[in-house]
């Protein structure tokens, strides 16, 4: 609902937006762990037996686990209409170029900056807003520069390696905010930057 309210998207036909967005709602919401990497998918797991310590009901316990990877699944959506290849496959490059390029640790960082003010704030979302529109730029360009109906894992890796001046700078940029935890509105925005170049 967040995401359609801030897209400006026309909300008049709802119905519409569902039948838009609902196959890649189902498709996370069914098999997230098969596209997640094994440190996120032991996130989740730690986040599901809280849940189930607390006796919160199993069904309601997966909704809500769930519910943050959902944020991708718009963007999953678009690369599938932009490209004309299948969801699973668009989904499969989106979380491996996440896991590979760090991006996953970079929203993070941004969701955990702190909004003193209402400027603030807005930083903090235009940041995050711009993050989600490179790591699907990224995505998309690198879906029409592999074979998308063969497996995708490896085509990944070999694209990296094809783009290692770029992507070795992207993630020293990373490491270096990881090491001197500087994670800050300015050192994150360097980072967006080259993602940005490398999506370009």
């Amino acid at each position: 609902t967040l995401w359609m309210l801030n897209s400006k998207l026309p909300l008049t036909d709802i119905q519409s937006l569902i039948n838009r967005y609902s196959g890649e709602v189902a498709l996370l919401s069914d098999s997230i762990e098969h596209y997640l990497p094994i440190d996120e998918q032991k996130l989740l797991e730690q986040r599901r037996q809280f849940y189930l310590d607390h006796n919160v009901p199993a069904a309601t316990v997966r909704r809500v686990v769930v519910l943050k990877a959902l944020f991708a699944c718009p963007d999953i959506t678009w690369l599938k209409e932009q490209t004309g290849q299948s969801a699973q496959s668009m989904a499969q490059i989106y979380y491996r170029l996440a896991e590979n390029l760090q991006i996953t640790w970079v929203r993070r960082q941004i969701d955990q900056l702190k909004a003193d003010s209402r400027w603030h704030a807005l930083a903090r979302n235009a940041l995050r807003d711009d993050l989600y529109q490179r790591h699907r730029e990224l995505c998309a360009k690198v879906a029409v520069e592999i074979d998308c109906k063969a497996e995708v894992s490896a085509q990944i890796d070999d694209w990296i390696k094809q783009h290692t001046v770029q992507t070795d700078y992207l993630r020293n940029l990373v490491t270096e905010i990881q090491t001197s935890q500087q994670a800050d509105y300015m050192s994150l925005s360097v980072v967006l930057r080259q993602l940005g170049r490398l999506a370009a």
